[in-house]
């Protein structure tokens, strides 16, 4: 008799078993499907973003077709945001590079325009610089490069105009 009733639980407790993992199977296995296809697409669409990231790093100019103007006269003071603590910082750079690439469709006109509208150039710096404080310019010079750089292009209209040099920056 208890070899009957025992064999009877574990009948049951089997079938129970075949009837929760067959539960499993058809409910939770396609939603879990879902959830990592989605998964799958965000990670790819960052992954592109990074990637175009660093196409723009690598779509490099090579030095030949390069050409640097150095404004004149480019000493620059800019009033920084104000810290966490409130007080009042600067940055000032010695020399401010614009990079050409020789070979860009209107690089002759870039060219020649530049030396007359060195004032865009400097207030899209300033511009710029006053969004930061002193320790986002002191560890994210590269973005605010770039930032510097599209805005540049932006004003000019421009692809030309390749990188932004700001030499010499100290912050105080």
């Amino acid at each position: 008799m208890k070899k009957n009733i025992l064999t009877i639980i574990i009948t049951v407790l089997v079938a129970l078993n075949v009837i929760l993992t067959s539960l499993v199977v058809f409910v939770m296995v396609p939603s879990l499907n879902k959830v990592n296809n989605l998964v799958t697409d965000v990670s790819d669409a960052l992954n592109l973003e990074l990637e175009s990231q660093k196409d723009k790093g690598t779509n490099k100019v090579s030095i030949e077709d390069t050409t640097i103007y150095t404004l004149e006269d480019s000493k620059m003071n800019v009033n920084l945001a104000k810290s966490e603590d409130g007080s009042n910082h600067y940055a000032t750079m010695s020399s401010i590079s614009v990079s050409l690439n020789k070979k860009a469709d209107d690089y002759s006109t870039i060219n020649t325009a530049l030396p007359n509208y060195k004032n865009y150039i400097t207030e899209s710096i300033t511009d710029t610089l006053n969004k930061y404080t002193v320790d986002q310019v002191n560890t994210q010079q590269e973005t605010i490069r770039a930032e510097i750089l599209k805005k540049v292009q932006e004003k000019f209209n421009t692809k030309s105009i390749i990188s932004i040099t700001l030499g010499g920056i100290v912050t105080q």
